[in-house]
């Protein structure tokens, strides 16, 4: 039987809900429902609170690039306090980030929504209107030279300005040039050979944001460590330009692979450094890679155009001898959730499997090993984890995301360790693996 508050709190949830499908709600709306419905200045503080849970675990997923998690986390704290300007900043912000990776409509539809609401709000709210400049604001002008035979374009960036030259199939000229003498040198080109060609002239600005997506390569060596980018891209928008590295660390030497600190210069054309910043491309807190395994790491960052490669270099790692051999670990056996996807299949060995009694909370910490054995890579597999007591009653679920989000593919054959550690009930004895999601 549920608390009072908590079933206060779910009907005041309820008709927040119904009422944000017809107005965009005030404090005071808010306050008029809370007395409607009897609440208690207790439960008013209680769905303050949860809010502040939700928003806190939105914001952490987000920072780890887990737009669904934290998407889902975020409507949560809408529910709860919708005219937040806080929540609603970083639920649109949720919703521009996975737009700027998938490209989906939706996404900005409901980034400027929320935008848009936080505006009916308060009127004046620059982060809103920085959202909605970012979203709405129409493409760049352009400038070049359509001339017949061929086209000029001039580029202009930084403090150069380049004349790209194209007078026939297969021949180009590149002129370098200062940028005030950029447009008179584009004029006087245009003015030559149209009259030796005539032909309608237009004139348009061109940059490096004009090419929507380049692919990035990648610079990496260290021993018995390798990294396999199986997307490094740059996506230039409107006034914008965002690096996304979706790659698999890869331990192929003798040692067990316990951290790994990348730092990561942005380079351009000439091997300036554009900007620099570290990240964790395996955590102290996820499983150790054994020679063969692989770990999934991305990256996300908004850049400068200019970006043309990036160069990863170790910055400090943490390994041990690994082992002259290994032996077998437990199968674990686990039910699908929903019918089998055809040629997808895998299997699951625990490398560890423990439970931690700290006396005030209980924790069962376990290492899965999946292989993926079937004919076809595997784009997302989400696991339940059930918790059983001694008589076999279920007691307590988490999930468990081995390959989500932007994660890249585990293709077939690849082992990738995945560390599960989740509160439990202290009556715990035994638990069961279910396949939620898969594909």
């Amino acid at each position: 039987m549920k608390e009072p508050s908590d079933q206060m709190i779910e009907n005041y949830i309820g008709r927040v809900l119904a009422l944000r499908q017809s107005q965009t709600l005030q404090q005071s709306d808010l306050e008029s429902l809370a007395l409607e419905l009897g609440m208690t200045a207790d439960d008013i503080d209680e769905a303050k609170r949860k809010a502040e849970d939700h928003l806190s675990r939105g914001k952490s997923y987000l920072q780890c690039r887990r737009w669904e998690d934290a998407i889902e986390e975020l409507k949560q704290a809408v529910a709860l306090n919708p005219v937040d300007l806080t929540v609603l900043h970083t639920l649109a912000e949720a919703y521009q980030s996975r737009y700027l990776q998938r490209r989906r409509r939706a996404d900005k539809d409901e980034a400027i929504a929320l935008a848009k609401q936080c505006l009916a709000i308060k009127a004046d709210d620059r982060d809103a209107i920085s959202l909605l400049n970012a979203l709405e604001a129409p493409s760049r002008n352009r400038h070049s030279v359509s001339l017949g035979l061929g086209l000029v374009v001039l580029v202009v960036r930084g403090g150069a300005a380049f004349v790209l030259l194209s007078l026939f199939v297969g021949s180009i000229l590149l002129i370098r040039i200062h940028p005030k003498h950029a447009f008179l040198v584009l004029d006087k080109i245009s003015r030559t050979i149209s009259s030796e060609n005539p032909t309608e002239t237009f004139i348009t600005e061109k940059t490096s944001q004009d090419i929507p997506e380049l692919d990035i390569p990648i610079e990496f060596k260290a021993p018995g460590v390798e990294i396999d980018p199986r997307l490094s891209r740059l996506n230039n928008y409107t006034d914008s330009s965002f690096y996304t590295l979706n790659s698999v660390l890869l331990n192929h030497g003798d040692q067990e692979l316990a951290t790994l600190r990348l730092k990561v210069d942005y380079l351009d054309a000439r091997g300036n450094i554009l900007a620099t910043e570290s990240t964790e491309a395996l955590a102290d807190n996820e499983a150790e890679l054994r020679p063969g395994d692989t770990h999934a790491f991305n990256l996300l960052k908004e850049v400068n155009p200019d970006l043309t490669q990036v160069r990863l270099s170790v910055v400090t790692r943490d390994q041990i001898p690994a082992a002259s051999t290994y032996g077998l670990n437990p199968v674990v056996n686990y039910t699908w959730g929903f019918t089998q996807p055809a040629n997808l299949d895998f299997s699951i060995a625990a490398r560890t499997d423990q439970f931690k009694d700290y006396g005030s909370r209980a924790y069962h910490d376990a290492v899965f090993a999946i292989t993926n054995t079937g004919d076809v890579a595997i784009k997302k597999l989400k696991l339940q984890i059930d918790f059983y007591d001694a008589k076999d009653h279920i007691i307590g679920s988490e999930d468990i995301l081995v390959v989500y989000g932007n994660d890249a593919p585990m293709l077939p054959g690849e082992i990738r360790p995945k560390r599960s550690i989740h509160q439990a009930p202290k009556n715990y004895a035994s638990y069961r693996l279910i396949v939620l999601e898969a594909e």
